[in-house]
């Protein structure tokens, strides 16, 4: 019997995931950016359920 553990089914769904994006046949929708620093408003705005895509933190350079 093979048993697999549930972090491994995660990573398979993830690297599907992530070559449908790479391939173009999917495309994520961002609604907003924030910094780290604005977090306390990135989650306001989320509570607030407005978005209408993923709410993305950017963390450290490239903000």
């Amino acid at each position: 019997m093979l048993v697999r553990s549930l972090t491994d089914i995660c990573l398979e769904n993830m690297e599907f995931i992530t070559k449908l994006v790479e391939d173009g046949k999917i495309t994520p929708v961002i609604d907003r950016r924030y910094s780290l620093e604005q977090a306390n408003d990135a989650m306001q705005y989320l509570g607030e359920g407005h978005a209408q895509g993923k709410v993305v933190l950017n963390v450290g350079e490239g903000k």
